[in-house]
C-alpha cells in the first residue's frame, strides 16, 4: 500500500494507532518505505515498523484537521488552552506570519505580523481547577523588527537558545534580536535586489548559520552570523522558487530544501566556503513541494507536503 494522499495518511494513522492500542504490537504488512540512491529517494514498499515520530506525526496532522474523535491524550480531549491577542481595543489584531516556539524555555513564544512587529509572549499556567490546567498569556515584549511586513520569526540556541532570535521581512533583510539588549538589533543580511525574504532556518547542530530564502528565488542563502552581510554559500540547484528549509537535526553540515520544482533536496555544506555545487540525494515528487520537515527525534525520517498529499522519506 503506497502512502499516496493526506487520506490515506489519516486512515493508516489510525489503524496503527488501533493495532498498538488493542494489541501492543505494531502492524506487520508491508506498509511503506524507501529506496536510496546516490542521486534520489524513492518512495516504495517497505517491511518496518512505524518509529513513534511517524505515529506522533499522524495523530498531529489527525488532531490538526479535528479529526480525532476516537483519539485522546490522557483523559482529555484537544481544547483551546489560551488565546494571545495583543490588541486592547479590538478582538482581532493585526495578521500573524509566523511563530516560533523557544526550545530551551517552553513559556516563551514569538511571533510575527504583517504590522512589522515582532511580539515575545510568556505563558503561565496559574493554579489546577478540577482536571483543567488554566494557561495565561502576556506580552514580555513588542519591538518593531523590520521597515516593512515581518515574515519569520526562529528563536537561536546561540548564547543559551532563550534571548536571541531572528527574523526576516518584506524589505529585504535578516535581523538578529537579543531579548538583553533590545535597544538595538544586528543586520546579518541585506538582500542585493531588496526582495521580500520569506522563511529562514537555524543550524541545529552550529547557532552560528542559518538558511533564509527570497520571494520567487531559486536559491537558498546560507549565512554565518560572524560575518554579516556575505553568504557563505548559496544553494541554487532548484529549477523553480523554493518554499521549504530544514537542517539535519544530527549534523551541522547537512539541509534539505524543497521548491515548485517537485523536488527535495540534501545537500552537504561541509565544504564551505567552497562553492557547493550540487546536492547529494534528490527526491522527486509528483506537485510542488510547499513544505518540509526534518524530524528531530528520529532524524532518518523526512516529511514533505504537495498538493493534498504527505509524504514521509527515509532518508
Amino acid at each position: 500500500m503506497t502512502v499516496s494522499s493526506l487520506a490515506d495518511v489519516l486512515t493508516q494513522a489510525r489503524q496503527v494507532v488501533e493495532c498498538v492500542y488493542l494489541s501492543a504490537i505494531l502492524p506487520s504488512p508491508r506498509i511503506w518505505s524507501n529506496v536510496i540512491t546516490r542521486d534520489k529517494l524513492q518512495v516504495n514498499d517497505y517491511e518496518a515498523r512505524f518509529p513513534a515520530f511517524v505515529l506522533q506525526l499522524l495523530l498531529a496532522v489527525r488532531v490538526i484537521l479535528g479529526c480525532v474523535p476516537h483519539v485522546q491524550v490522557g483523559d482529555t480531549e484537544t481544547r483551546l488552552e489560551c488565546l494571545l491577542n495583543n490588541n486592547k481595543n479590538s478582538d482581532f489584531c493585526a495578521p500573524l506570519t509566523s511563530f516560533d516556539w523557544n526550545e530551551v524555555d517552553p513559556n516563551l513564544l514569538g511571533t510575527s505580523s504583517i504590522d512589522t512587529t515582532c511580539t515575545i509572549w510568556g505563558l503561565e499556567t496559574g493554579q489546577v481547577l478540577g482536571r483543567v490546567n488554566l494557561v495565561s498569556g502576556h506580552v514580555k515584549t513588542q519591538l518593531i523588527a523590520h521597515d516593512k511586513e515581518v515574515y519569520d520569526i526562529a528563536f537561536s540556541r546561540a548564547g543559551g537558545g532563550r534571548d536571541m532570535f531572528a527574523s526576516v521581512g518584506a524589505d529585504g533583510s535578516v535581523r538578529m534580536f537579543d531579548l538583553r539588549h533590545l535597544e538595538h538589533s544586528t543586520i546579518i543580511y541585506e538582500d542585493p535586489q531588496h526582495r521580500p525574504l520569506l522563511r529562514l532556518c537555524w543550524n541545529k547542530q552550529d547557532p552560528n548559520y542559518l538558511g533564509t530564502m527570497a520571494m520567487d528565488g531559486l536559491e537558498v542563502i546560507i549565512l554565518d552570523v560572524r560575518v554579516p552581510c556575505t553568504p557563505v554559500a548559496r544553494l541554487n540547484n532548484h529549477r523553480a522558487c523554493v518554499n521549504g528549509i530544514a537542517w539535519a537535526p544530527h549534523s551541522s553540515c547537512h539541509i534539505c530544501t524543497a521548491a515548485d520544482d517537485h523536488q527535495a533536496l540534501i545537500w552537504d555544506i561541509q565544504q564551505m566556503p567552497r562553492a557547493i555545487e550540487d546536492p547529494i540525494l534528490a527526491y522527486t515528487a509528483e506537485g510542488e513541494i510547499n513544505n518540509v520537515q526534518w524530524a528531530s527525534t528520529q532524524p532518518d525520517w523526512i516529511a514533505i507536503c504537495y498538493n493534498n498529499c504527505l509524504e514521509i522519506l527515509r532518508v
